[in-house]
């Protein structure tokens, strides 16, 4: 039986995303459409070997990002269907979606409309979503906010590799661990500042990630007599080797809004320590909370 052909555009290929990406070539004759190029220093990206890739140029006018070569791809390859990551600040993908819809169809990826959203924004992303055949959301609210706006949609599950098992926990777990881009906005920094010797007993901070201002974070680690009990790893991608180091934690620190770090917290069989404004999360913190 003759695959069905799909096409996924994103901005760059996050190597977060090879599981699913994987899982779906096995269905469908997959092409992989993007730039090779993060905006981010510090983020691997996926291994494209393996996929039928094309090349287009990522352009940036702040936020706003035109993708070169991805209107001619659309056009010559008129026969394909599509999954578009639909940021609705990607102006070429209004131009495609507006002018270049023919017999394709085009399905859209993405979070949804938040609480959080400005009234502009929210106006944009309904506009946006409407000129998809469908979007696809990560949980059930999601979803469902769309469906009650009249746009087509439904929910897709964990797009993290599913892990083989849930490690075992004894109940004498006391350590904390974060996993992921440590980024300014992640606020670990003000999190280190706030702990203090008292806060942690015996206690360690497992902290696992690329780091773009690591001596500036070693330095706090140190003025704060934190230098024995937070341990920086740096990018850490083997996945055995996360789950063993999370063997001894209870608690995920997430202090900044999160996404799929919650998923991560639930394979890991970690309770998820954040903050309370249920507003500004990502929709995969559902999932920590059920």
């Amino acid at each position: 039986m003759t695959k069905k052909s799909l096409s996924i555009v994103y901005h760059w290929f996050p190597h977060y995303r090879y599981f699913i990406f994987n899982e779906i070539s096995k269905n469908f004759n997959l092409k992989l459409i993007g730039d090779k190029k993060s905006r981010y220093n510090n983020l691997k990206l996926m291994d494209l070997k393996s996929f039928n890739f094309f090349k287009i140029q990522n352009i940036w006018f702040g936020p706003f990002l035109y993708q070169l070569g991805l209107i001619k791809i659309i056009k010559k390859n008129n026969c394909s269907n599509y999954i578009f990551l639909a940021d609705w600040k990607f102006i070429s993908t209004w131009i495609i979606l507006i002018f270049f819809k023919r017999n394709n169809l085009f399905i859209g990826w993405t979070h949804g409309i938040s609480d959080s959203d400005f009234f502009f924004i929210k106006y944009a992303k309904r506009r946006y979503y409407n000129l998809f055949d469908e979007i696809l959301t990560y949980n059930e609210q999601a979803s469902n906010k769309l469906n009650s706006l009249k746009i087509k949609s439904r929910p897709i599950y964990n797009s993290l590799q599913n892990f083989p098992y849930l490690p075992k926990k004894s109940g004498k777990e006391n350590d904390w661990i974060f996993v992921g881009r440590i980024i300014k906005e992640r606020l670990l920094s003000e999190f280190i500042t706030k702990i203090n010797k008292s806060d942690l007993g015996r206690t360690k901070f497992h902290i696992i990630g690329p780091c773009d201002f690591k001596k500036d974070l070693e330095k706090l680690i140190e003025i704060n007599g934190l230098k024995n009990q937070v341990i920086l790893y740096g990018a850490i991608y083997d996945l055995d080797q996360i789950i063993n180091i999370s063997k001894s934690c209870k608690y995920f620190i997430h202090p900044s809004d999160v996404g799929l770090s919650a998923l991560l917290a639930i394979n890991l069989n970690l309770i998820l320590y954040t903050h309370d404004n249920f507003k500004t999360h990502k929709p995969e913190i559902e999932s920590a909370i059920q």
